[in-house]
């Protein structure tokens, strides 16, 4: 009996025989990303609680088996649920899917992989609908440990995730499992409150890695706003696009905006949010927009507004409007004072994820997206880039240039969104979006994404996220970087168990 199979025993003891796939079918459905993959997947593990992840990782270890986690696969663009490398067995852990504890006065919530920010929605509403996390641009069914997992924005005061959770349960290479921060102690009461207790933080060593298997953590909680404000910003010209930003950069220096609580798009992001591609209109041309014309120079912004009474949601937006509307923008300001569905129609900006804008991924298919969206089994063609850039215009304008530009070689739209993560730092999100049945668009696409990726490297310009289909771009670190994780890799994983591959050195 070879190793793999004696480990499939083993696995379905730990697990449960119907908790162990080897059918074509379902390793065919998880080598399936929204662009070009090829990738062996020997075998698919859905154990159900940490103890399991725990036996099976043990199991590995003693066969020599490299396993690969996922959390509910819907990272659509950056692989799915594909592995980065052949030859793994796929832990799926969509069936850890319990909220384990809730602190409604203190504001944070822990939670297992399997749980979806649409899970957590209804949750928080059912429980007095003092909190919301703030949610992400996806789907409503991805995994909230995913996203953090991966260092993932979402819209609100406590969107960076990463800087806003605790306590994360991992699951090591030999089996063994942590709680990072303070509970490394049995009884510490500041578990859950705090990200770092005495000693070197390791929190970062499990986020972007294949370093352990996260199967729990406490996110930080925003504050449902007493009172709730929006501003809605048109900016037409990349010289008032450069300036808007600029003057976004100071007012959330001076403290009059909060961190993830603006949002930027250009026009084909807001055209395409809720609608196919207007083939008919277009006569089969693309892309929709060209560079230059005064469709594509259109930008759109969003700023909510969280403030404690009516009159200080009055100031500030008084204070910002007067501002933006000084460098050229068309500002509009909504107060739920006078607006009282603002609420309701914001909904997205407090925690509510919904799959109108994730929809999007079947912007060129002839075809409207169904009700329960698939978007690998349907051929949407999908490659994210993620960068991060300086909260600066000019050097915004510059990158958003360089990507209409390359985009538009390709016959693709520059599909392009951010969110303004500090006074210091905008995240930047470009979508390459096609139709996998055209020919040939799947290797344009992957061209087109590389371009960006080596065009904005060359200047200075840098993913703060990658993809399944760029994990050799940290091929460019410097070495003494790279060798450092390579050490600090051998020395919790020497066997080479977990997520092969994966943000390597």
């Amino acid at each position: 009996m070879s190793a793999l199979a004696e480990a499939l025993v083993a696995w379905r003891l730990a697990v449960g025989d119907e908790h162990v796939s080897t059918a074509a079918a379902d390793l065919e459905r998880c080598a399936t990303a929204t662009f070009p993959t090829c990738v062996e997947i020997l075998a698919i593990l859905r154990p159900a609680s940490p103890e399991q992840v725990s036996e099976c990782v043990r199991i590995a270890a003693r066969f020599g088996t490299s396993l690969y986690p996922i959390s509910r696969g819907n990272n659509w663009g950056l692989g799915s649920r594909v592995p980065t490398a052949s030859g793994c067995v796929v832990v799926d852990l969509g069936r850890l899917n319990t909220i384990t504890a809730f602190d409604d006065e203190m504001g944070t919530l822990t939670v297992q992989p399997g749980v979806t920010f649409r899970h957590i929605h209804r949750f928080l509403e059912a429980a007095g609908g003092r909190w919301f996390l703030p949610a992400i641009g996806g789907p409503a069914d991805a995994s909230a440990i995913g996203n953090l997992a991966e260092r993932g924005d979402g819209a609100g005061p406590t969107g960076d995730r990463a800087s806003h959770a605790c306590a994360l349960q991992v699951v090591l290479a030999d089996g063994s499992m942590i709680t990072t921060g303070f509970g490394m102690f049995d009884n510490a009461v500041m578990t859950t409150l705090s990200r770092a207790g005495p000693g070197p933080s390791l929190d970062g060593l499990f986020l972007q890695s294949g370093m352990g298997i996260l199967t729990g953590a406490t996110l930080f909680l925003s504050p449902m706003p007493a009172h709730l404000a929006l501003m809605r910003v048109h900016v037409a010209g990349k010289q008032t696009l450069a300036a808007s930003l600029d003057v976004v950069r100071a007012l959330m220096r001076d403290g009059v905006l909060q961190p993830n609580c603006v949002a930027i798009w250009n026009a084909t992001k807001v055209t395409m949010r809720g609608r196919s591609y207007p083939w008919v209109e277009q006569e089969g041309r693309t892309p929709l927009f060209m560079p230059g014309t005064q469709a594509g120079q259109s930008w759109f912004m969003t700023a909510t507004i969280h403030a404690a009474s009516a009159s200080i949601a009055a100031a500030h937006g008084e204070h910002m409007s007067a501002a933006l509307v000084t460098v050229g923008a068309a500002v509009e300001i909504i107060d739920e004072a006078t607006y009282p569905s603002l609420r309701a129609e914001a909904a997205g900006a407090l925690g509510l994820a919904d799959d109108i804008t994730a929809a999007s991924v079947y912007w060129r298919k002839k075809t409207a997206p169904p009700e329960a969206l698939a978007p690998e089994a349907d051929r949407c063609g999908v490659h994210w880039v993620c960068l991060a850039l300086p909260l600066n215009g000019a050097a915004f304008v510059d990158a958003v240039s360089f990507i209409e530009e390359a985009t538009f070689r390709h016959s693709f739209e520059a599909v392009i969104s951010g969110s303004v993560v500090s006074p210091r730092a905008i995240h930047l999100f470009v979508a390459i979006i096609y139709d996998r049945d055209v020919v040939g668009d799947d290797v344009a696409a992957q061209l087109c994404h590389d371009e960006i990726l080596a065009g904005l490297a060359a200047r200075g310009v840098h993913p703060m996220r990658l993809g399944i289909q760029a994990m050799a771009y940290l091929a460019q670190a410097g070495e003494p970087y790279a060798a450092l994780m390579r050490v600090i890799r051998c020395a919790v994983d020497p066997k080479e168990i977990l997520a092969k591959g994966r943000y390597s050195f």
